[in-house]
């Protein structure tokens, strides 16, 4: 989603405790399916395509995080453990199941 922000593996990566989890870089994710990669050296403009498949050619992803302005309503739920969501989809029909076994 548009804002969120994915941590990867980069040339010096910096840790708390386990150097094999450290976050080398970081992108932005833009709105058109992009990220806006942080140093313009690596990547050309600085802008690439994620389903490229270009960023983690030679990274690994360790994380993804997404900014919540303050004021801002958020809804979290969990899912059951043996369903894996993949699309928007998934999240529609497993809450739309929940609301008719409480009919």
């Amino acid at each position: 989603m548009a804002g969120d922000l994915v941590f990867t593996t980069g040339v010096r990566n910096l840790y708390d405790d386990d150097c094999s989890y450290g976050i080398g870089h970081v992108f932005l994710v833009t709105s058109n399916k992009t990220m806006i990669c942080a140093t313009k050296s690596e990547l050309g403009d600085g802008i690439v395509e994620i389903e490229s498949g270009v960023i983690f050619s030679h990274r690994e992803f360790r994380c993804a995080r997404r900014y919540i302005p303050t004021n801002t309503e958020v809804l979290t739920f969990e899912t059951p453990a043996n369903r894996e969501v993949e699309t928007s989809d998934d999240i529609r029909w497993i809450v739309l199941k929940a609301l008719s076994q409480k009919e």
